[in-house]
């Protein structure tokens, strides 16, 4: 297990302020933020690379915050992947094993192969360079050699981000099948919420060095607490008004164009709610509370799914919806039409 408790320093004027975690053995965390929110730092500081001013790192229970990063038993996988020129594929894998000296020859030879086969690149065993491999099996091999030490902790820094979709594909299977079956806890950063929703088991958002949101998926991108995380995780509808009673007594958020009924929760003053829009339903006619007519404005074909801005009086409603569905629906830019917000997928921001 990794734990981070209250990590804080200061570089400049960027501060890291107060960041705990958790991760358990087997269970795969990704820190989520955009650049230059202190994702790369905080991973560097639990490798051992930066002295935090104050905080603690401790790893199965111990505390590890004051030894030097060869003894702390962690692997990191930046993005960049850093392979040895001059060495082979087997070689590179091998490489932080030359220096245990607790290691036999053998045992060594065997925690290669290993890798390379859990890696699926037994092929690629004996290439003399890693030059020329593509950019999915150059990971698996920066991989490989991260996972070769038995690290207490995986650590990766955006190790997707030069990958076609092909080729990430892969690596994602591999990453969830690896860390189950070596049993290790993986700590990995990106800005790219839908490697985080494929991957994680929890999420944390952090923002300008703080920690904004930690949670499931299900709770990050359903649920989100602020403004901001809402923005970043892309959850386009935000709606920002005052609070009030519907008809029937139920809270209602009432906005310049619209009364939104928002059930289970009092509110008083002014507030936002927001919906993803997946979570939005098209309707050729009104048949629940939250349901307006509007009319298509724009229609963006996004491949698998067709993205509609629809517009109601004044206000803008982000709908995305399978092809097929659009298809089925008939509707093109000019159509009037029925948009409903489901009562279960509104979410109340706090701030």
């Amino acid at each position: 297990m990794i734990e981070l408790k209250n990590l804080s320093n200061r570089w400049g004027d960027f501060e890291l302020q107060d960041v705990s975690l958790q991760a358990e053995r087997g269970q795969y965390f990704v820190i989520l933020g955009p650049c230059g929110s202190g994702k790369t730092l905080l991973l560097e500081a639990i490798a051992g690379l930066h002295q935090m001013a104050r905080g603690r790192v401790l790893v199965d229970g111990q505390d590890i915050t004051e030894l030097p990063p060869e003894k702390r038993r962690i692997g990191l996988v930046y993005q960049q992947y850093a392979l040895f020129p001059h060495l082979s594929v087997r070689d590179n894998i091998a490489y932080g094993l030359s220096y245990r000296k607790d290691l036999a020859r053998g045992e060594r030879k065997q925690r290669v192969d290993k890798m390379l086969e859990l890696l699926d690149i037994e092929y690629l065993a004996d290439r003399k360079r890693p030059v020329g491999l593509s950019g999915g099996e150059a990971q698996k091999v920066a991989l490989g050699r991260a996972l070769a030490i038995e690290p207490d902790v995986l650590l990766l820094d955006e190790p997707m981000s030069s990958l076609d979709q092909r080729a990430r594909s892969t690596v994602v299977t591999i990453l969830k099948n690896i860390t189950k079956e070596l049993n290790v806890p993986v700590v990995h950063v990106t800005h790219d919420y839908t490697e985080a929703a494929t991957l994680a088991d929890q999420v944390m958002i952090l923002n300008r060095g703080r920690e904004a949101q930690t949670g499931t998926v299900e709770d990050v991108f359903w649920k989100p607490k602020s403004r901001f995380v809402a923005d970043f995780l892309g959850v386009e509808n935000i709606f920002e008004g005052a609070w009030t009673q519907g008809e029937d007594g139920s809270p209602a958020l009432k906005t310049t164009d619209l009364e939104i009924t928002v059930p289970g929760r009092e509110c008083t003053g002014n507030g936002a709610v927001c919906v993803r829009p997946e979570d939005v339903r098209l309707e050729a006619a009104p048949e629940s509370r939250n349901t307006f007519e509007g009319t298509v404005r724009e229609v963006l074909d996004q491949g698998f799914t067709i993205r509609l801005r629809i517009t109601v009086r004044d206000t803008n409603v982000t709908v995305r919806v399978p092809r097929r569905e659009f298809t089925e629906l008939g509707v093109n830019v000019g159509t009037k039409t029925y948009l409903a917000l489901p009562e279960r997928q509104l979410h109340i921001l706090e701030g």
